[in-house]
């Protein structure tokens, strides 16, 4: 999970977007958060049981390359 994880928060660096999930239990919401997410809310969905919000914002340092980048482009 780590990989597929590192993957998706370097395409988030590159882009300089956040990376944002949803997970239906606690134990994956933990995990999540060690792997690097902070928990953004919980949502009670009733009889359902409840949604973990998720986010990992990008690095700041690498948002700041890209949007140089992007002005330098144009």
């Amino acid at each position: 999970m780590r990989k597929v994880m590192d993957i998706a928060f370097a395409e988030g660096n590159r882009l300089g977007v956040p990376v944002i999930l949803e997970t239906d239990a606690k134990s994956k919401c933990d995990k999540y958060v060690h792997l690097g997410m902070e928990l953004a809310g919980v949502r009670d969905i009733g009889e359902f049981g409840k949604l973990y919000d998720l986010i990992k914002k990008p690095d700041a340092e690498k948002q700041q390359s890209v949007s140089t980048e992007a002005s330098t482009s144009k």
